[in-house]
């Protein structure tokens, strides 16, 4: 997986909904307890501010930087490389 890719899915995942808020509406379907419709159990994602999404990113930065310093210290400095390039590309989006 690219820095870019998870990146995305770290925005992602912040964005999705917190179960115990999440409410299923209970309908006459066919089905005991289920709801009628196609999207009618649907719940809006979460909405991120540039602020959220800036935090998140630098968290994912400060997480690549630390595993490359454990990995460096286990004697992989070939993985320590890549994890600081992966924080690198990271970083180069947040100063956009």
């Amino acid at each position: 997986m690219t820095s870019e890719q998870t990146g995305d899915a770290v925005i992602y995942n912040a964005e999705s909904v917190d179960p115990a808020g999440a409410r299923t509406p209970v309908g006459s379907g066919s089905i005991a307890g289920s709801a009628d419709g196609v999207g009618s159990t649907g719940v809006a994602r979460r909405t991120l501010s540039a602020a959220d999404v800036s935090a998140l990113l630098h968290d994912e930065v400060r997480d690549y930087l630390t595993e490359a310093q454990g990995d460096e210290s286990l004697g992989k400095p070939d993985t320590a490389t890549q994890l600081r390039r992966r924080a690198d590309v990271v970083r180069r989006h947040l100063d956009r």
